[in-house]
């Protein structure tokens, strides 16, 4: 067992390879967000993910339904866990208590990494920061969550 572990795989984080994936985040709230990308070059790829998102706060819920295109770079190019840096950018329709259909900017920022089971499939734990605002307004709110998931790599050819 120990020498599965210890040994290197070949994952597919290079250029033409796709990543499809889904985590489930944990905040004040629990939020969903299957996501679809790919790789222009090696360890970067470039997505979108939907964002789906329940949360309570002070007696109060909001649901949210988003769209996230997101930035991922991979610091590692080989090896078991590969770190991630990712930034996203989008929107999300907010229904709140009172106010239904108001519409955010998403602004986020985040780092993770990749426990990779075998070259196609990971299981991934990533910390993320998101700004949310409304867009007609000022005002927004912060949110830091940890997110768990799993993704794949597909394709791609053969690793270096």
């Amino acid at each position: 067992m120990l020498m599965a572990f210890a040994t290197t795989l070949p994952a597919q984080i290079q250029k033409g390879a796709a990543l499809l994936g889904s985590t489930i985040g944990l905040s004040t709230g629990v939020n969903i967000s299957p996501i679809i990308g790919g790789f222009l070059s090696d360890r970067f790829a470039i997505g979108g993910g939907l964002g789906l998102a329940v949360q309570t706060a002070d007696g109060s819920s909001v649901t949210s339904v988003g769209f996230n295109p997101f930035a991922r770079y991979y610091f590692n190019g080989s090896g078991m866990y590969r770190i991630f840096g990712q930034t996203t950018v989008g929107f999300q329709v907010l229904d709140l208590d009172d106010v239904e259909g108001t519409t955010t900017k998403v602004f986020g920022l985040g780092m993770g990494v990749d426990l990779f089971l075998n070259d196609q499939v990971a299981l991934e734990i990533s910390l993320a920061y998101l700004r949310i605002k409304d867009s007609e307004s000022d005002s927004g709110f912060n949110n830091i969550g940890l997110n768990f998931g799993v993704a794949a790599f597909v394709g791609g050819g053969k690793e270096k």
